[in-house]
């Protein structure tokens, strides 16, 4: 079985012409899971936003942010096109912060949980929580996978049907912890690895590199998009919010030819996500220069991506 290049024309088919009478209900409601406020008072609401913003920019309808409520004048201030579920640690139990994660869950089409997450007991719960609820896509990242790496057993509380919705985006260190194994083994053997654990899973696994591998364990596509000033903070944080908005719009056209049409629509709005990512990124390198390349960049050059796919 030969890899897949994922390239612009396998793109092109993702953003037709919006039909007159679209509302923002069918273009997708994103849940962002995302952002902590640590007792120090360290803020980690920019990944909230990059992933918040990302999936705004890529078409989603509505995008909710379920954070820490001291996160929210920051996230206001840069985000007021989002709708914010907010929960405060210090004064509130665990019961009514759940239940209102409850609600947030039944809302949305997909779901994206961990970037800025950070690993407290309560970030803990809240995982535990999501994976037990959650019957949409979810996209897993960041702190969400040092968790589940710590906590092995959580796969459990997701059913079959839903691992199958289910997209894990690592890069090297995340995936060692994963399989627990070094990061040189994974960086020697990154697609069988990835394959493998995908494969034992029953999910979609998108392994960051070089060379992104994108694979549910039977078919392997790799992005050849993008470049090495990508690697800074909140990049991967824009590709969730990438890969959630393509997963919870309602209509998205799939692969125009045959080899892809045997591809799942997860691994394929998951591959299309990271070409995105990367081409956006590879546009902000070629005016800024990749030294210079932050995340907020890569989202500032995703409409130009859309606009000429």
């Amino acid at each position: 079985m030969s890899d897949i290049i994922i390239s612009k024309e396998d793109i092109s088919v993702i953003f037709p012409p919006l039909p007159q009478d679209t509302h923002k209900y069918s273009m997708g409601r994103v849940l962002c899971i995302c952002g902590s406020y640590q007792g120090t008072g360290a803020a980690m609401c920019g990944a909230a936003y990059f992933s918040a913003a990302a999936a705004y920019r890529t078409g989603s309808g509505i995008v909710e942010i379920f954070t820490e409520r001291k996160n929210y004048e920051s996230l206001g201030a840069r985000l007021p096109e989002a709708v914010f579920s907010l929960y405060d640690t210090k004064i509130e139990e665990e019961t009514p912060i759940l239940h209102r994660l409850s609600k947030s869950l039944e809302r949305a089409d997909a779901v994206i949980i961990g970037c800025g997450l950070g690993q407290s007991e309560m970030s803990r719960k809240i995982l535990r929580h999501t994976l037990r609820q959650i019957k949409c896509p979810l996209v897993i990242d960041a702190d969400g996978l040092n968790l589940m790496a710590e906590n092995r057993d959580y796969w459990r509380f997701i059913g079959d049907d839903q691992k199958q919705r289910t997209v894990i985006t690592p890069h090297a260190g995340e995936m060692a912890r994963l399989c627990r194994a070094s990061t040189q083994e994974i960086l020697a053997d990154p697609k069988n690895i990835a394959m493998s654990y995908a494969g034992a899973l029953g999910i979609v696994c998108l392994l960051k590199g070089h060379r992104t591998i994108i694979t549910d364990g039977q078919e392997c596509i790799i992005n050849t998009s993008g470049n090495p000033g990508m690697a800074t903070a909140g990049s991967g944080d824009v590709l969730s919010g990438i890969i959630a908005s393509l997963l919870a719009r309602k209509t998205v056209a799939e692969w125009a030819d045959g080899e892809r049409l045997a591809l799942s629509p997860i691994l394929y709005r998951t591959a299309a996500a990271a070409y995105i990512h990367g081409l956006a990124g590879d546009l902000g390198a070629k005016e800024l220069g990749q030294y210079s390349l932050m995340a907020s960049d890569i989202i500032a050059k995703i409409p130009e991506v859309i606009k000429n796919s």
